[in-house]
């Protein structure tokens, strides 16, 4: 059984974009360097200890790609929009690991 988050929020984006995403869910340097993050919206996160809140930007994923295939889109989205993230979906799980042997 595959759990579903409840939202977008309720997801941990940092694992599929580590240097764009911290675990928090706030934009990383790098993401604010390379990334248009004028239209991201502002979130408040606590420190580990819950002692401390801040306001910090967040990177969000601006395009979806579902049933994304071997990815052509997504790459093109890629190409055509690089200060934005992207990430494709795709259920068949031969296409899945053909891109993952592909993409090592």
């Amino acid at each position: 059984m595959f759990l579903r988050p409840l939202s977008p929020d309720h997801f941990d984006w940092s694992s599929h974009y580590p240097a764009y995403i911290n675990k928090d869910g706030s934009a990383t340097a790098l993401a604010e360097s390379k990334l248009d993050l004028s239209n991201s919206s502002l979130v408040t996160v606590k420190s580990l200890d819950q002692t401390e809140e801040k306001q910090v930007t967040r990177a969000e994923v601006k395009f979806a790609d579902i049933g994304c295939g071997f990815g052509g889109m997504t790459i093109a989205l890629g190409q055509l929009f690089p200060q934005k993230l992207s990430v494709g979906m795709e259920i068949r799980d031969r296409v899945v690991e053909i891109v993952k042997v592909r993409k090592a």
